[in-house]
């Protein structure tokens, strides 16, 4: 059952948008560097997404590796420079 995995990226992401967020407002270097990954990071999801899908990787698995992902962000963005 995907349910639960699904709704607990849904809040764990919303703590990553709200850093990033923080980030953003302040501008700068680290902001320009956040949009950065951010962007990449969007790119490299949808092709991992897409090759997982095609090797038959279950939707369960995914969601998880995208959890793994937000963890890191959640951890990164809340360090302080």
């Amino acid at each position: 059952m995907m349910f639960v995995p699904l709704m607990s990226l849904a809040l764990e992401s919303s703590e990553v948008i709200v850093l990033r967020t923080i980030r953003l407002m302040f501008g700068g270097e680290d902001a320009a560097r956040e949009v950065s990954l951010m962007v990449g990071e969007k790119f490299d999801a949808a092709f991992q997404t897409t090759t997982d899908l095609f090797n038959g990787v279950t939707g369960s698995e995914i969601i998880e590796g995208y959890r793994l992902q937000v963890a890191a962000n959640a951890d990164r963005l809340s360090k302080r420079h």
